[in-house]
């Protein structure tokens, strides 16, 4: 689908979707219209890692790959605190019409001892 239909069906460009989408850890309310889905997990960091396949992540019992974007922190620094500290991971996927690849935000939240 062309931008300018996009556009004119939700009210936003695609350009600025994408930029939501890969920088905005918790997704604006007002533009959620414009996701087919949008949701919230916390794991483990060494179980996020050992998913991760040439930075991407499918999770268990979807058939739908994501990029990878590291949020206010970066894949070294995870891999060198793994064994301490739990990732929260936003999924998200725009609407067809967008033409913006399923992406998950990934933030370094917390010390393991917190989960139980």
């Amino acid at each position: 689908m062309s931008t300018f239909k996009a556009y004119k069906k939700y009210g936003i460009a695609p350009s600025e979707l994408r930029y939501m989408i890969d920088n905005h850890f918790y997704f604006p309310v007002q533009h959620k219209d414009c996701l087919s889905l949008y949701k919230l997990d916390e794991v483990l960091t060494v179980n996020f890692l050992s998913s991760l396949v040439e930075g991407t992540i499918m999770p268990y019992k979807e058939k739908v790959t994501y990029q990878v974007i590291y949020h206010q922190t970066d894949p070294t620094r995870l891999r060198r605190r793994a064994a301490y500290t739990s990732v929260k991971l936003s999924f998200r996927i725009a609407q067809p019409e967008f033409g913006i690849i399923p992406t998950v935000l990934v933030k370094e939240v917390r010390d393991i001892g917190d989960i139980e």
